[in-house]
């Protein structure tokens, strides 16, 4: 019973990488609606329209902070993509 608790960590560390990895993607491919070229959106500038510091923003990116659901959710409303973009569906056979 002890071995499914570090399997089930590391699946969660694994996670919250993921989550990471994808907000860092959606920050860096923006498309201007009237130029067509792409942009960075700063971690400051999610930070400020969340409510929260870059530090915050750049440990999600890292995975070393579990990211809570409406923090998430902000963000992908900053960044005009849905939840699922960044991976978070309820999947219960991957979960068994």
């Amino acid at each position: 019973m002890t071995q499914k608790k570090p399997n089930a960590f590391k699946r969660d560390i694994e996670f919250y990488k993921g989550i990471g990895i994808k907000i860092k993607e959606a920050r860096q491919t923006n498309v201007n609606q009237f130029t067509g070229k792409y942009f960075l959106i700063t971690q400051t500038k999610v930070a400020k329209a969340i409510g929260t510091t870059f530090q915050t923003i750049q440990k999600y990116e890292k995975g070393a902070n579990r990211i809570p659901l409406s923090q998430l959710i902000k963000i992908g409303n900053y960044l005009k993509k849905p939840l699922s973009y960044f991976g978070v569906e309820s999947n219960v056979e991957e979960q068994k």
